[in-house]
């Protein structure tokens, strides 16, 4: 019975990631962008790290994103991924 338990973590939408989850549950990707200087930005965070700005927009992703790097995990920084370690 134990083995039923969800043992990773789960998200916990903030005020400011809250437009990302939304879109999420309608199978679509946004990503936050700085109405000011035009900066997009994820993780979703209130002020803008280019102009420090607080005006924000969504833009959905267009789905043609490269993969610019990647890593392998060998230590589970949370005990419930330590099953999917290499």
């Amino acid at each position: 019975m134990a083995d039923d338990v969800y043992a990773k973590p789960v998200p916990e939408p903030s005020r400011d990631s809250q437009p990302y989850w939304d879109a999420l549950t309608e199978e679509r990707l946004v990503i936050q962008q700085c109405t000011t200087c035009g900066k997009l930005r994820h993780y979703p965070h209130p002020v803008c790290d280019a102009c420090y700005s607080m005006e924000v927009t969504w833009r959905q992703a267009s789905g043609r994103g490269r993969v610019h790097s990647w890593t392998v995990a060998h230590h589970a920084f949370h005990p419930g991924f330590k099953g999917e370690l290499p």
